[in-house]
């Protein structure tokens, strides 16, 4: 899924950061009665904080209200373990991912510049400051 919705595939270990982060990183699905795989998010809960890593929905699923139901139980499951604040990264050009985010309550704070390869593109970095 990660190579037909971003380009490219990290694999799992590229996602949770590998062995090292096994106590922080967190993987959350969300599946079909059959159990066909249609979305899914990997977090990384750092103190109090949330780290939104990936989210991703399978391109025949998107616009479904998938992403937003997944990332409202993550952020409801991240508060109710002690997080308060959570952050993620975007590319600058992702309308349909910017107007998600900022319905879910997250705002910008700053830029990576040229954070992105194929194309280049600049990270906005989004906060949501209070869970």
């Amino acid at each position: 899924m990660q190579a037909r919705v971003f380009g490219h595939s990290w694999g799992a270990d590229g996602l949770t950061g590998g062995e090292p982060n096994q106590e922080i990183a967190k993987l959350h699905a969300a599946r079909q009665r059959s159990g066909k795989l249609v979305a899914y998010s990997v977090v990384w809960h750092i103190l109090d904080e949330l780290h939104v890593h990936s989210v991703a929905v399978d391109p025949a699923y998107q616009r479904k209200g998938i992403a937003k139901t997944l990332l409202e139980r993550v952020l409801a499951e991240a508060r109710a373990q002690g997080a308060v604040a959570a952050t993620l990264e975007v590319r600058a050009s992702n309308a349909a991912a910017l107007a998600l985010y900022t319905k879910l309550g997250f705002q910008t704070e700053a830029v990576r510049p040229k954070y992105y390869e194929n194309p280049v593109e600049d990270a906005l970095i989004l906060w949501r400051r209070k869970l």
